[in-house]
């Protein structure tokens, strides 16, 4: 299915974009807590995509980041995880 539009002699695309994962990495950094100790804290970065539902187009997306907690509980990056897991898990049995 397309997504370019067509009137009067004009044209534009109309895509449906949503949010997708490509790439993600956990690490981990040093920083100081609120009395200037040392600690170590864990963060994830993630590259996102958008991919139109319509056509399947694809568009490159941005650099995010954040602390592991909430990283965990991102359900774009979830969605991502359990798609490159699937394989591995279908090649074990």
């Amino acid at each position: 299915m397309s997504c370019d539009k067509h009137f009067l002699n004009l044209e534009w695309e109309r895509h449906d974009w949503v949010r997708r994962v490509s790439a993600t990495e956990t690490h981990t950094s040093r920083q100081s807590d609120m009395w200037g100790r040392q600690v170590l804290g864990e963060y994830a970065t993630c590259h996102a995509v958008y991919v139109c539902r319509a056509c399947g187009k694809t568009r490159d997306g941005e650099e995010c980041g954040c602390d592991k907690a909430r990283a965990d509980s991102c359900a774009v990056r979830l969605a991502y995880l359990e798609a490159s897991t699937e394989p591995l898990v279908a090649a074990a049995r």
